[in-house]
């Protein structure tokens, strides 16, 4: 399930351009707090760093 759901954030956070909050909801997450921990302790950084770091990588 873990997996599934990350990449369910992954793709909520990168190619829909949505909040981090939105993505909390959608992907089952009371709450954004709860949401950025579980991102943070998986993927190795936040949420928001993701979408920075792979935005960065597609506007060469």
């Amino acid at each position: 399930m873990n997996v599934t759901v990350l990449n369910k954030d992954r793709f909520l956070i990168i190619y829909a351009q949505n909040t981090t909050c939105y993505a909390a909801f959608r992907t089952g997450f009371s709450d954004q707090s709860h949401f950025t921990n579980f991102f943070t302790a998986f993927i190795g950084i936040s949420p928001g760093a993701y979408r920075d770091i792979v935005i960065s990588r597609t506007n060469c």
